[in-house]
């Protein structure tokens, strides 16, 4: 069994201590994927994308999270 749960509550203190950095937020997106609330995961991405959007140094994470977003997607 794997604990996303426990995993979310993680990510969630990596996103308040660094709202800056993307990876908690593509992770914890992968957590709700599959807890099966796909909604979250795709708000998740969006949030990802929006903090990319605003530094270019992460521009090679657009790509990522662009994707994981349109799988999620593929799965409503």
């Amino acid at each position: 069994c794997r604990h996303y749960e426990s995993a979310l509550l993680a990510y969630e203190a990596a996103i308040e201590a660094d709202p800056k950095n993307p990876d908690p937020y593509l992770y914890a997106s992968h957590c709700y994927e599959q807890l099966g609330q796909l909604d979250r995961a795709i708000e998740l991405c969006d949030e990802a994308l929006g903090v990319i959007a605003s530094n270019p140094a992460m521009i090679n994470y657009r790509e990522k999270a662009a994707s994981l977003k349109s799988s999620y997607i593929k799965k409503l």
